[in-house]
């Protein structure tokens, strides 16, 4: 039987909600929204559902990581 109530531990989590992609890239869903409806960030659709991986995420961060040295 399933447990409604569980919740995984953010560590096992490989697929984020809006809500939780936008809080871990410290942005608004709004901003989130807007750059997944442009295509500039990546996404994983199930179905209707939209969900971010935390793969790609932190791929997407590095690849547009600006100055400083590497």
């Amino acid at each position: 039987m399933i447990n409604a109530d569980y919740k995984p531990p953010e560590s096992l989590k490989i697929l984020l909600s809006l809500s939780e992609a936008a809080a871990a890239l410290a942005i608004s869903e709004r901003k989130l929204w807007g750059m997944t409806a442009k295509r500039e960030i990546p996404r994983v659709r199930l179905g209707r559902c939209v969900r971010y991986s935390v793969k790609d995420l932190e791929r997407w961060i590095d690849e547009h990581k600006e100055g400083g040295e590497e």
